[in-house]
């Protein structure tokens, strides 16, 4: 009886383990997806004031000969757009990985192609 009791208390145990490893698991997930979504707002609000800075500078161009002079801007400032989108695209692509691949689950299964069978 006694031995039955100390099994059951590690099999409980070893349970509660495993689901706790399982929900920290998701949890971290979620603060990882979470931190990318924060990521990703925040280039985002930078390039849109960049282009807004950009296209008010080319707003206020003088005109020349009857058509407005085109504003030429740093190689710096063209370089840091360019390369926030670049990071803009990377962060949706992991974000939507991300959150293909918790929909899923632990527990989901594959089913395999009729063909295989």
């Amino acid at each position: 009886m006694k031995l039955l009791f100390i099994i059951g208390l590690i099999a409980v145990g070893v349970f509660q383990l495993h689901t706790r490893g399982h929900f920290d698991s998701v949890l971290s997930q979620s603060r990882s997806l979470q931190g990318m979504e924060n990521q990703l707002q925040e280039k985002s609000e930078k390039l849109l004031i960049l282009r807004k800075m950009m296209a008010q500078a080319q707003a206020n161009a003088p005109y020349c000969g009857g058509s407005k002079m085109r504003v030429t801007f740093p190689e710096s400032t063209l370089t840091e757009v360019r390369q926030l989108e670049m990071d803009i695209a990377k962060l949706r692509v992991e974000i939507a990985e991300k959150r293909r691949d918790s929909s899923r689950g632990t527990n989901s299964k594959v089913s395999m192609p009729s063909s295989v069978y």
